[in-house]
């Protein structure tokens, strides 16, 4: 029997697009299959989609409990899974297929580092029948397994696994059929840059951070701030608002020539050393000058 694409309008029907709204499988094997009223085939004769496929984790890369990784990228919930040591192995589960291939990103970055070569990333997944799985990636990709790898060629290595992992080598298989499905319109060069990143910097860049300045601004955004006192874009305008806030606020001041007058009129009635005309006008015009010459700092402008 020979495995032909399924049409696009046919594949609609025999299982749904990946989206927020609902997902292509449920993520339990049993509730899959249960799903399967079409009686679909996958590989191994079972009647629900592998793993890796139904937890939109397409590396079927196990959760990293060492630091929450998988959560940090979308997770979820986990499930326990065979290993290749026949262990359970705790796998994560993701809301959306560009969480998990950003995961798969993550895990290339925590395990194998800044030069991924095929022999490194097959040494860290450390999974069964190593020798097939490395052949099968060289011949899907062309790639010395030595060779370090850029970012379209890990891209492509990956695409490899994840056919292997979901157990779709057989070009247009229904395992191959489904996963190609999960990863329509999912960039997955650039997601799994995502997970490097985050691996690095331990925050998810395709998450917005909080801008509690901006928030500020927000919630005072009734308060009109003069252009000519607070000319700065950025998101410190806050400090600008607050300071022509006050500014505003400040009652008027007096001239500072009234200033100076009132004092020379003060001193002129309390000089007692010499109150003759003549030498009270020269020490007034003396204080006079000392005081013009003084830098003003009864109010501040901003």
């Amino acid at each position: 029997m020979v495995d032909v694409p399924i049409p696009t309008a046919r594949i609609g029907q025999l299982f749904a697009s990946p989206s927020d709204d609902g997902r292509m499988f449920p993520i339990q094997y049993s509730a899959a299959k249960e799903a399967n009223t079409l009686g679909l085939k996958f590989a191994g004769g079972n009647s629900a989609p592998p793993a890796s496929v139904r937890f939109y984790n397409p590396g079927a890369v196990a959760a990293r409990t060492s630091d929450d990784g998988h959560k940090l990228l979308g997770a979820i919930e986990t499930s326990d899974l065979p290993g290749s040591d026949g262990k359970p192995l705790p796998t994560a589960a993701f809301a959306k297929p560009e969480d998990g291939v950003a995961y798969y990103g993550y895990f290339i970055q925590a395990r194998v580092g800044d030069q991924p070569t095929i022999d490194k990333i097959m040494k860290a997944y450390a999974t069964g029948h190593p020798d097939a799985y490395k052949k099968y990636i060289k011949s899907e990709t062309g790639i010395d397994t030595t060779q370090v790898l850029d970012d379209d060629q890990l891209a492509s290595v990956a695409k490899a696994m994840f056919k292997w992992e979901s157990g779709g080598t057989k070009p247009y298989s229904m395992n191959d059929q489904a996963l190609t499905q999960m990863l329509d319109n999912v960039d997955i060069k650039a997601q799994i840059n995502r997970g490097r990143t985050a691996y690095r910097t331990q925050e998810d860049p395709g998450v917005s951070s909080p801008d509690p300045i901006a928030d500020i601004i927000a919630a005072n955004e009734a308060v009109v701030v003069p252009a000519s006192l607070n000319s700065n874009t950025s998101a410190n305008d806050s400090i600008g608002a607050m300071m022509t806030q006050y500014v505003d606020a400040t009652p008027n001041q007096p001239a500072f020539s009234d200033v100076v007058n009132k004092a020379t009129q003060t001193m002129a009635l309390t000089l007692d050393i010499d109150t003759s005309p003549e030498t009270t006008a020269q020490r007034v015009n003396q204080e006079k000058r000392r005081l013009l010459a003084q830098t003003p700092i009864y109010r501040v402008q901003y």
